[in-house]
């Protein structure tokens, strides 16, 4: 099958996201449905830009889908952000939909609409902005290709995904705030290949190993310091963890630490 949303069609009870809110791959598909139409309506479309002030959890991975099948970009911005750095952000890309706790939520967007797809689905992508090292950070827009979803399916897992190895099915552990590009790339990948998604708000070494354990994790995404970190912790909360379950991609240059006694 080609990726999340066809996957949700055929498979709607397979887990979609695991923990306090979790739901299925047809319950998401659903909750998709009806955001991808709330933002319709409200004039966002192909090429359009949509702002999220997010953290991780339902309505994240909700706004990612739902603007991957309107052909939009979807704008993260770092919810730490001061009200000015958001204001200039919203104002750079000319979001014409802005998702945040102070001005519309995702439940607000989702009320009313209808979990049907959206009339017109085309593939969008997530749109970045530098850190603003040299100056006022810049966003970054890719080239979208008029093609839906799942005609974009081939072409990145010939170009990128199949590159990672995962197996369709699994469970992926996101170690970091979505609104970077690895963990929200990473994500993205996991549910086009089937998987169930752990989300926690923030990374804990001790917690993610008892996250890997407690829902059988396969892989996820971790910085050297990241590992670090997980090897420091007490010797019961690393042995109670298996480390055979779970398969981790991260950056190769980086160096396993060496083994405590």
């Amino acid at each position: 099958m080609r990726g999340f949303y066809e996957i949700a069609a055929h498979d709607p009870e397979r887990p979609a996201l695991l923990g306090e809110e979790g739901t299925t791959y047809g319950a998401l598909l659903s909750r998709v449905n009806q955001a991808s139409n709330g933002l319709t309506s409200r004039g966002a479309g192909q090429g359009d830009c949509v702002v999220t002030v997010l953290k991780n959890g339902l309505d994240f991975l909700t706004m990612m889908l739902a603007t991957y099948q309107i052909g939009a970009y979807l704008v993260p911005v770092n919810w730490h952000y001061t009200t000015e750095e958001i204001d200039y952000i919203i104002s750079d890309c000319g979001a014409k939909v802005v998702i945040s706790p102070d001005t519309l939520t995702v439940g607000e967007l989702v009320a009313g609409q209808p979990s049907t797809p959206p009339a017109h689905r085309r593939a969008g992508s997530m749109m970045l902005y530098t850190s603003g090292t040299t100056g006022r950070p810049k966003g970054v827009r890719r080239r979208l290709l008029d093609l839906t979803p799942e005609e974009l399916y081939p072409i990145l897992m010939r170009k990128s995904w199949r590159h990672f190895g995962l197996p369709a099915g699994g469970v992926h552990l996101v170690c970091s705030q979505l609104y970077h590009s690895a963990p929200y790339g990473q994500a993205m990948m996991a549910l086009q290949f089937g998987h169930a998604i752990v989300a926690p708000e923030r990374f804990e070494a001790r917690e993610a190993l008892e996250l890997i354990q407690r829902h059988r994790v396969t892989n996820a995404f971790m910085v050297p310091t990241m590992f670090h970190r997980c090897w420091r912790c007490p010797t019961g909360s690393r042995t109670t963890c298996r480390p055979s379950l779970i398969s981790t991609t991260g950056p190769r240059r980086a160096r396993r630490p060496p083994r405590r006694p």
